[in-house]
């Protein structure tokens, strides 16, 4: 990941432009696109932009919509699933299980059925 979380990583960058190959071979033609704010966001359509461009193909300029932007999942769960486990008893027994694996394999899987269940409620 890069230092900047709204930099497009290099790798982000080399799969935007596989995708756009991808698109192109396979004749994806598009009448609109619509991008979050974000600025990788925004790079990732002009990748793909530059790829149909040198391949002579039209690519619509995006349209940026504010709501597609991410929310802090992170900050969400540290408020939230504390004060919901006192409430249920699936988001208690999750949260319970998440900290006893929390440095274990199992700990990403535990997490995710967290956040799941936290969406939820």
């Amino acid at each position: 990941m890069s230092q900047d979380y709204d930099k497009l990583s290099d790798i982000g960058e080399l799969q935007c432009r596989k995708l756009a190959e991808f698109w192109l071979r396979h004749g994806f033609e598009f009448d609109i696109v619509i991008q979050g704010p974000a600025k990788r966001h925004a790079r990732s359509a002009e990748i793909v932009a530059e790829e149909y461009a040198t391949a002579g193909q039209l690519w619509p300029e995006p349209i940026v919509i504010p709501e597609l932007d991410e929310f802090d999942a992170f900050r969400m769960m540290q408020i939230m699933a504390p004060v919901l486990a006192t409430q249920d008893e699936e988001i208690r027994a999750l949260a319970a299980s998440f900290e006893a694996n929390r440095h274990t394999p199992e700990a990403g899987r535990d997490l995710q059925k967290l956040f799941e269940a936290v969406c939820r409620v």
